[in-house]
């Protein structure tokens, strides 16, 4: 199991899908918030330009964790498609188990999730205090930031499996492309719902397991509890609309990835061996 587990780690932090998509692409977009979009904020009265400096990079460092992890899970989506060769043969003849090959990849994932995220953390504390605006910020709650990104790796690792598998199993190789990128495609449209929508509710971020993983990572950079959607939050007035519960959201992100997990130790035993040449598009 170590020698997967070390394996699994090696592999992905040497992806270049990964390191492309998941690292320097969110890199870029870290660099424009920073650098380019915060002009937004010169009108912004001295009296509260901290404050609404904190929220601004908040939503960034949100928007950093979910769309880096999101592009880690579309990269894991592809794990079992190859591997369909060996799987059923080891998991029969064998002494690797479907729940050791899980647990494994689960263990690499997470380490995987945290190096990307502390890369993350490192690149918007960076560039958001060296962008001119004289405000040093940081994480808030390391604790609550590194729960961020262990929960997010676990829950995006469930979800690529369990989408992986379907393809293998009912739809077919040749839906992988776009299978695949469901995890990202759901990662934006989350974070966008919740930065401009107005909820007044907190359910709706109680039910998304992407909502909550955002919104944990928020509060753990941010130090304090945000509000149930950002379109209705002022920087300065945070007791003027409803806050959420962080140990909701936590519990949230933790029954996700347990359902989904319990999902895929099942599914995963009954893959088959797939021709690989189904996924070609042309």
């Amino acid at each position: 199991m170590k020698k997967l587990v070390l394996y699994i780690v090696k592999r992905f932090l040497t992806s270049k899908p990964l390191i492309g998509w998941g690292i320097l692409f969110t890199f870029f977009w870290i660099f424009v918030g920073a650098y380019l979009e915060s002009s937004s904020l010169n009108s912004v009265p001295t009296s509260i330009f901290k404050e609404a400096y904190y929220t601004y990079t908040t939503s960034w460092f949100m928007f950093a964790i979910i769309y880096s992890l999101s592009g880690l899970a579309t990269t894991v989506s592809y794990t079992i498609t190859y591997q369909t060769g060996s799987l059923p043969f080891l998991f029969k003849f064998g002494k690797l188990t479907p729940r050791k090959y899980l647990a494994s990849v689960y263990v690499g994932m997470e380490i995987v999730s945290l190096v990307i995220g502390l890369l993350m953390t490192a690149f918007t504390t960076i560039l958001f205090s060296t962008n001119g605006k004289g405000v040093f910020v940081y994480p808030a709650n390391i604790p609550i930031t590194i729960l961020a990104i262990l929960l997010a790796g676990f829950f995006m690792t469930s979800l690529a499996f369990l989408l992986d598998i379907v393809v293998i199993k009912y739809l077919g190789l040749k839906n992988q492309n776009f299978v695949s990128f469901i995890p990202l495609i759901l990662g934006f449209i989350f974070y966008f719902l919740y930065i401009y929508s107005t909820f007044k509710s907190a359910i709706p971020d109680y039910l998304s397991p992407f909502n909550a993983l955002m919104l944990i990572a928020g509060i753990g950079f941010y130090g304090k509890a945000l509000p149930v959607s950002m379109g209705q939050f002022t920087a300065g007035m945070e007791t003027s609309v409803p806050s959420v519960s962080l140990t909701y959201l936590v519990a949230s992100a933790l029954i996700w990835g347990i359902v989904l997990s319990v999902i895929d130790t099942v599914l995963i035993k009954k893959i088959t061996l797939r021709n690989i040449n189904e996924g070609k598009i042309f």
